[in-house]
């Protein structure tokens, strides 16, 4: 994870302390941006289809 820039590292002595890295997040923030107003008219239309199909 922190090859990848999601998560920073900081020794101090034997501890080595780790804490996100936000900017490391922002390529998944964004790919799940495109798809927030995707899904609930999908899952809506599942949802339709499921009780069609159980009367």
């Amino acid at each position: 994870m922190r090859d990848a820039g999601l998560i920073l590292a900081t020794r101090e002595g034997r501890q080595v302390r780790y804490r996100i890295a936000p900017e490391g997040m922002q390529p998944l923030v964004d790919w799940l941006a495109r798809y927030r107003d995707f899904w609930p008219e999908r899952l809506d239309n599942l949802k339709t289809l499921l009780k069609e199909m159980a009367q």
